[in-house]
């Protein structure tokens, strides 16, 4: 997952416009916690949700470099609320890896996951850090801490002035995913369990999975929850949902047709590519890669080839 020189150049700049005019209330009666992204605008773009209560603010998802860090770690200091936690919702690096910066600037909060994201960044490091460095240089973090509590799946967790239930999906866009359930205000912190319309990350080659995990829980959360994601603005979940499914489902089918005994070239690859242009024209993709579609396609050959 990257991000071009030119855009990390182009953060401070941004800075200002991180903090979008998003925010929700709760449905209990006198309660009005918020919840408010953080994001720069653009390819690639990805939410920090930011879960403020009346004295205190929880960090979900810690963004991609270390001047987007910075720039959370500025949101949130000019909120004027002591930080209660900070949680990473899975272990890809758009996600992790502002953790470097924002643990420091935040030091001795419980930095929380699951048991299966903190395995899978553990088990990342090695690949990830050294590439990360090479992309990015001085913007890369040296190291993603370890999470200091770690949360179990049908877990109550109190952040931000409400309630929220943890939810683990196993693998599926990642090799793990943690979502946040608020019942009563009807508010899914969904992370990438569903984009809303943007090319998604498919490299992890479980698209599979990824579908059977949406099957499983499209008729958990009741109808009007409104999904925050990792990537795109909030809807409704089971609109997202859907999209999520049928996008899954035909860039599938579009990868089967041209996989011919198993065999995968360069001709099969753009004609998915083309045709996944025309299906979906201007969708953003998740990461400012100009390749994805092509990752993608030869991700899912791969798989589907298995």
């Amino acid at each position: 997952m990257t991000l071009s020189r030119r855009s990390i150049a182009t953060l401070p700049l941004l800075a200002s416009l991180a903090v979008a005019r998003f925010s929700t209330t709760a449905r209990a009666q006198g309660a009005a916690p918020s919840v408010r992204p953080v994001n720069t605008p653009g390819e690639g773009a990805v939410n920090t949700w930011l879960l403020i209560g009346s004295d205190g603010v929880t960090i979900v998802d810690c963004q991609r470099t270390v001047p987007e860090g910075e720039m959370v770690v500025a949101a949130v200091r000019a909120l004027n609320r002591r930080v209660e936690a900070i949680v990473l919702t899975h272990e890809h690096p758009d996600h992790a890896a502002g953790l470097q910066v924002i643990s420091r600037a935040f030091a001795g909060v419980p930095i929380m996951a699951s048991a299966e994201t903190a395995r899978a960044l553990e088990a990342s490091k090695p690949a990830m850090l050294p590439l990360m460095q090479r992309i990015f240089g001085p913007a890369a973090p040296t190291d993603f801490p370890a999470p200091t509590r770690i949360v179990r799946d049908g877990e109550t967790v109190t952040l931000g002035g409400r309630s929220w239930r943890i939810d683990e999906h196993g693998p599926g866009e990642a090799q793990s995913m943690t979502t946040l359930y608020a019942a009563d205000a009807g508010l899914l912190l969904a992370s990438d369990l569903v984009g809303n319309r943007v090319t998604p990350y498919l490299l992890e080659g479980l698209t599979g999975q990824w579908l059977e995990q949406l099957e499983r829980v499209r008729a958990r959360y009741p109808s009007g929850t409104v999904a925050l994601p990792g990537h795109g603005t909030p809807a409704a979940f089971g609109l997202l949902a859907a999209e999520q499914v049928d996008y899954l489902s035909a860039f599938r089918g579009m990868v089967r047709e041209r996989l011919r005994d198993g065999a995968w070239s360069e001709a099969a690859r753009a004609r998915v590519v083309a045709e996944a242009e025309e299906t979906w024209p201007g969708w953003p993709t998740v990461v400012p890669i100009p390749t994805l579609l092509a990752q993608n396609a030869d991700a899912v050959a791969r798989e589907l080839g298995r």
